[in-house]
């Protein structure tokens, strides 16, 4: 089985290099952007398992991205994570899941387990959120 891919948006140069790090040590392939800027066309161009994003970044924000993706891939898993009071919005609009900053890689690691075995968004009224 080839290794999940994630897209892993998040503004941070230090987080983003951190999450990168551990993310790729637990097996996962792992393509990475500084915004929501270009995301659906990385997510059309290359097979993207799942999308971890940050909510509130420069140039797009996360919730943009999250309607953006939504809109031309229903299915696709997408994780937010976020040190903003935006968690419960970022689940209304799209996110499988979310993670409140500061997080164990662990925590992300299960959360994007889960958000790739659960149904599509919106597809049943079960309650989703890790933080």
């Amino acid at each position: 089985m080839a290794p999940l891919r994630i897209l892993l948006i998040e503004d941070d140069t230090k987080l983003r290099a951190g999450l990168r790090t551990g993310l790729e040590r637990a097996g996962f392939h792992v393509a990475e952007l500084v915004s929501g800027v270009g995301a659906e066309s990385l997510v059309q161009d290359q097979r993207i398992d799942v999308v971890v994003t940050d909510l509130l970044m420069p140039a797009r924000e996360g919730i943009e991205t999250i309607i953006a993706l939504r809109r031309r891939n229903p299915t696709l898993p997408i994780v937010a994570i976020t040190g903003s009071p935006f968690e419960s919005m970022a689940r209304k609009l799209g996110a499988n899941r979310t993670l409140a900053k500061p997080f164990a890689l662990e925590q992300l690691v299960t959360a994007i387990h889960e958000a790739r075995s659960e149904a599509p968004p919106g597809s049943t009224p079960v309650a989703r959120g890790v933080a």
